[in-house]
């Protein structure tokens, strides 16, 4: 009604309760309403209790509704009074937020001509959206969408963290639903959002001017009106990459353990993806002409070095834990980075405030993002715990394997690499460490030839890591092959056992195209290495370009289409599959966080193997809602993605088929 809610605090007429004191209400909406009645505006209507709660927090839904039945007709009796008799003239929203959501899909009744005012999850996934029946009510609907949000599972509000493919893929998937009256974002501080913001602006504008596969134009003719042609190209891959980053995991969210320290290198992996894309804009930072200078560290310098010092302090502090375990002296070192990355991503941020166009943006940056928190967030910026290893004059070795959940035991002096299979052509590593203060020199012999390393000997001040890898050319051909190699240091001997797969089929030169070998138990592909794109009616899967954790996704277009239930066979995707596991095999299926939007049903799709009857898996089941009682949205919300199991049968190992198959849209 055309008030701000902090202006009650200051009127101090009772409590924000429509239902214990709706005359002093009515009266604070008229009194805002009547100061404003002149002014182009779009009337706001509904109310929801104090501090973003639910009115009745202790009501039925019957009574909650009929509160709010109640509030509507009040407000629009106001309207009549001050503005025009004649309703429906008078542009009015009511947003569909949280709970109010849930009173809406129970019945609640609300004039035609009211604009509905849909809403995400605050994460930026749409809750709901009208069916094809729904769309031509006069009002029409409208959508609120967040970029920054105070609330759980986890508040983010301290920089971009929404990469431009998904703000595409839902505004794509709002306006082709027929949700265009008004849309409306959340921005929270201006300043980090505004590459977001301004695509979500020009979306707004002409919701068909950019492509799902034009996302990199943008992006480039954004970096061109910013800066200049010449580095519009380079300054636009560091965007889109330190939002994709971002998008794994929101910064304020990342924690010592969240990227894995023993599993495939991931917390190495992406760490060094971030520290690419930081040398490429410091380096650019110093070529630049000094009048764009400051807007280049506003707009991608700082936003990207303060993501890879979350990071990166993170991990840091991760490695000193998991080193300090082991008795490693390094674990030392790595509590030194982490205290010097948190000091360096404090400089930065005192750089923006003070020195940057002389401190014109001085607090833009301050919201505290490092911590242990609740869902507000920490209270202040605090650096994860650290240990430190007492250094005992002397020298100690102790060896760790990759993939490992510990050191090795020195008292067996045994341990077992990773296998080594022919068709990844993988290396595995091992380090050799110091649990004391004196270096020593190692020695290592690898007991078959087809075993290569990258050192025979050194001397190891903290830790060395040794890479290993097979000659295939000199590898026995054949399953259990396996081989040794010897560390010696320190008056310790360990024997290391190397185990190879180099089985006699399949001949890597047989494999049919598109084929995915069995590694160590697991295959993982990447979404648009398909071996079959079968669309079905117009209906189709399309490459998303670099939409996800890691390369890009497949998109199911037009984002309209009906649903298609088995035995009806919708558009699939196939995937080419060699294993040489039987038995029950698990898989797990990666998608985007999108929610089940058509709220009649959840948001499913179809999996089978081998042409098998075909398994529903439902990534978000219709009893499944968007708030902090459903366990599976917090997850996926966190994650930025749902993670769906299934499993199946492998009766003989060799060539198989994996299909995967749209049942609902937005998949």
């Amino acid at each position: 009604m055309m008030r701000s809610w902090s202006e009650w605090g200051q009127a101090k007429k009772g409590a924000w309760n429509y239902n214990t004191n709706a005359e002093n209400i009515y009266d604070f909406w008229f009194k805002g309403l009547e100061r404003v009645k002149d002014f182009e505006s779009i009337i706001t209507l509904g109310m929801r209790g104090d501090g973003d709660e639910a009115m009745l927090e202790k009501g039925t839904l019957a009574e909650n509704q009929r509160l709010l039945e109640r509030i509507i007709r009040d407000q629009r009796e106001i309207i009549q009074r001050l503005v025009n008799k004649e309703l429906s003239t008078i542009p009015q929203v009511l947003a569909l937020y949280k709970e109010v959501q849930g009173f809406y899909e129970a019945g609640l009744k609300i004039p035609e001509d009211i604009t509905l005012l849909l809403a995400d999850d605050n994460f930026g996934n749409i809750r709901m959206l009208p069916g094809a029946a729904e769309r031509n009510r006069p009002g029409g609907y409208g959508l609120y969408y967040h970029f920054d949000y105070v609330g759980g599972p986890r508040s983010y509000q301290w920089i971009n963290t929404v990469p431009l493919q998904k703000i595409w893929d839902q505004l794509h998937l709002t306006y082709d639903h027929g949700v265009d009256r008004i849309w409306i974002v959340n921005v929270g501080d201006l300043k980090p959002m505004e590459l977001p913001l301004d695509f979500f602006l020009a979306m707004a504008w002409d919701i068909n001017q950019w492509g799902y596969d034009e996302i990199h134009q943008y992006t480039v003719r954004w970096a061109e009106e910013q800066f200049s042609p010449e580095h519009a190209a380079t300054i636009a891959e560091i965007l889109l990459k330190y939002t994709k980053y971002n998008g794994r995991r929101k910064p304020e969210i990342v924690e010592a353990d969240t990227f894995s320290l023993i599993n495939y290198r991931e917390a190495e992996r992406v760490l060094a993806e971030f520290e690419t894309i930081v040398e490429k804009a410091e380096r650019l930072a110093h070529a630049l002409p000094p009048e764009q200078k400051d807007a280049f560290f506003q707009l991608v310098l700082y936003p990207t070095r303060a993501s890879r010092n979350v990071l990166k302090m993170q991990i840091c502090a991760g490695k000193n834990q998991f080193f300090a375990a082991q008795g490693r002296i390094s674990a030392n070192d790595n509590a030194a980075l982490t205290e010097e990355t948190f000091a360096v991503e404090a400089a930065d941020t005192d750089f923006y405030h003070k020195k940057l166009a002389k401190g014109k943006w001085d607090g833009m940056m301050l919201q505290p993002h490092i911590g242990e928190a609740n869902w507000r967030g920490p209270e202040k910026n605090t650096m994860p715990t650290v240990k430190t290893v007492p250094v005992l004059p002397g020298a100690e070795m102790g060896i760790y394997l990759e993939e490992g959940e510990q050191a090795l035991d020195p008292h067996s002096g045994q341990g077992t690499l990773p296998s080594f299979s022919r068709f990844t052509r993988n290396q595995h590593y091992i380090e050799i460490f110091n649990k004391k203060a004196d270096p020593f020199t190692y020695r290592l012999q690898t007991m078959e030839p087809w075993i290569k390393v990258s050192n025979f000997t050194g001397k190891v001040a903290t830790a060395e890591r040794i890479e290993v890898w097979i000659d295939w050319e000199k590898a026995p051909v054949g399953e259990g092959h396996q081989g040794t190699i010897l560390i010696s240091g320190t008056d310790q001997e360990y024997r290391i056992t190397v185990p190879i797969f180099n089985p006699t089929r399949p001949a890597l030169q047989e494999l049919e195209a598109m084929t995915f070998v069995e590694s160590n138990g697991y295959i993982s592909i990447e979404a648009e290495h398909y071996s079959r794109n079968c669309p079905v009616d117009g209906v189709q899967w399309v490459k998303f370009p670099d939409y996800g954790r890691t390369l890009s996704s497949m998109l199911l277009l037009p984002t309209t289409a009906e649903s298609y239930l088995p035995p009806e066979t919708g558009p699939y995707l196939e995937y080419r599959l060699y294993l040489f596991t039987q038995g029950t095999v698990g898989i797990t299926l990666y998608t985007a966080p999108t929610l089940n939007f058509n709220r009649e049903h959840g948001l499913r799709y179809a999996i089978s193997l081998d042409g098998e009857e075909p398994i529903i898996a439902d990534l978000f089941p219709v009893d499944c809602d968007a708030n902090d009682h459903c366990p599976r949205w917090a997850q996926a919300v966190l994650e930025n993605v749902h993670k769906s199991h299934t499993q199946h049968v492998i009766t003989a190992p060799g060539y198989h088929t994996l299909r995967i198959q749209m049942v609902d849209p937005g998949l």
